[in-house]
């Protein structure tokens, strides 16, 4: 006898894809604000530098907009070919030239602030802090190029336990049923179908058999690695109904490519054999069964 036992089901909840998208939206919007500021200040110091370089002072802002630019486009370029694994020399073209350009910002800034005239701190850590305004360009950069690949998917629902749980004893799986012997012909069936030979032929076996016979043969020679079942499904479903295999795609939930292989497979168990003494139905001929010649090769 079996005894209800109520256990309540619980899931992992997981938050929902606005939930997702709304901190997306508010990480890519805080490092661009980021992106902006360490922009800013490293311009106006790259700036200066290059006014101090002797570049006439309406043109020396265009120096800047090369160093901090060519980071930014580098940056860009190297998230962007990361996918591609034929682009191995141009992700190592990007990553030199934001090497290099990087290295320059840094070493500007650090220039600038050693021989500013009027910086009130000693040069090393003057120095140490106009750095961080490329450094954190360059974080800032690769971490917005990396957030804005993402997509939002809403995770499933994942159930640890149902909501009814019965305990009981063991249940033993169902046999299968025996099949039974198909009716001998009766007296009028012979007189009205003579057999070709003259001898009485005995009757094939049901045609589910018959595709069960040929999915147990291939199951013995390995020739496919799908379930016992979902082959003779295939098997029956294209020989008897004559589906074609995208029709038998969406009637089983497979893809049209593993219908296909099922389909390859089988046919070197319903080829012909000669050497069971049995001829076995060809294509041409026989349409709705063509498992039934294979029977003496498969029993």
């Amino acid at each position: 006898m079996t005894t209800p036992v109520d256990t309540p089901a619980t899931a992992t909840p997981a938050p929902s894809s606005a939930v997702l998208r709304r901190t997306l939206v508010a990480a890519v919007a805080i490092t661009v604000v980021i992106v902006c500021a360490s922009f800013v200040l490293s311009f106006s110091v790259l700036w200066d530098l290059a006014t101090m370089a002797g570049l006439p002072h309406e043109l020396s802002w265009m120096w800047p907009v090369v160093v901090d630019g060519t980071i930014l486009q580098a940056t860009i370029s190297v998230v962007a070919l990361a996918p591609y694994d034929d682009q191995r020399r141009g992700r190592r073209f990007f990553w030199g030239v934001l090497a290099v350009s990087a290295l320059i910002s840094v070493a500007s800034n650090a220039l600038h602030a050693f021989v500013a005239a009027d910086a009130a701190l000693p040069p090393a850590l003057a120095a140490a802090i106009a750095t961080v305004a490329p450094i954190s360009l360059l974080a800032a950069t690769h971490g917005i190029a990396v957030l804005s690949r993402l997509r939002v998917q809403t995770p499933d629902l994942v159930v640890v336990a149902g909501a009814d749980v019965l305990a009981a004893d063991p249940v033993l799986p169902e046999e299968e049923p025996t099949p039974v012997p198909a009716a001998e012909p009766t007296a009028e069936q012979v007189a009205d179908e003579p057999p070709a030979d003259g001898k009485h032929s005995a009757p094939e076996p049901e045609t589910s058999d018959n595709w069960r016979r040929v999915a147990a043969e291939m199951e013995r020679q390995q020739l496919t690695t799908r379930p016992f079942d979902e082959v003779t499904k295939i098997l029956q479903l294209r020989y008897e109904l004559e589906l074609s295999k995208t029709q038998i795609a969406r009637e089983l939930a497979l893809h049209h490519s593993t219908v296909g292989r099922v389909l390859d497979a089988s046919a070197s168990v319903l080829r012909p054999h000669s050497t069971a003494g049995f001829e076995g139905p060809r294509p041409s001929r026989v349409r709705k069964d063509p498992a039934a010649g294979v029977l003496s090769a498969v029993r």
